[in-house]
């Protein structure tokens, strides 16, 4: 009688597990769709980012409105990803202006006006950029996540229905989370 009664408990737990399960899938699958930055560079007027010319042509000068000196030096050696954007979440950009803020006299004497947009254009076209960047950067970290969680619960799944069928003799179908 003990060993009768044991399967639905387990049963319960597995179907408790499973929807639990799903509901942080369903949570992670949201979170992989944040809103994209494209309207907001459209109203700027600025040409597309992805044929945007590289950081050479995006250099600016003292006085730029939204942006300081030692941002005008940040945007000059900002890094590049591998997609070709700038490296922009906040630690980066942390590091990137304070590495700068020491020298900026010398940094800004290097720093030649090569682009033909004006300085509201150059001002709205850095932070559509920092947008970018950051919205790719938490999509790439978000989808790594996502695709770790649902190995861990397609292999955490194979575990609990083995020990079901092997334990106690219980038939249940194998459902997966791809697709």
């Amino acid at each position: 009688r003990r060993f009768q009664r044991r399967p639905p408990k387990m049963l319960q737990r597995l179907e408790r597990e499973y929807r639990e399960e799903m509901l942080h899938l369903s949570k992670l699958r949201e979170q992989l769709n944040p809103p994209r930055y494209d309207e907001t560079v459209s109203q700027t007027n600025v040409p597309s980012l992805r044929t945007s010319p590289g950081l050479d042509a995006i250099t600016v000068t003292q006085g730029s409105p939204g942006l300081t000196e030692n941002t005008a030096v940040a945007v000059r050696n900002m890094p590049m990803d591998r997609h070709g954007w700038w490296v922009a979440c906040e630690d980066c950009r942390a590091q990137i202006l304070s590495k700068f803020d020491h020298d900026l006299q010398t940094q800004l004497q290097r720093i030649k006006l090569r682009c033909d947009r004006t300085k509201e254009e150059v001002s709205a076209l850095f932070q559509a950029r920092i947008r970018e960047a950051q919205y790719q950067h938490q999509r790439d970290s978000l989808q790594d996540n996502f695709h770790d969680f649902r190995r861990e619960l397609d292999l955490r799944r194979g575990q609990l229905l083995h020990e079901a069928t092997s334990i106690y003799q219980v038939e249940i179908p194998f459902i997966t989370t791809k697709g």
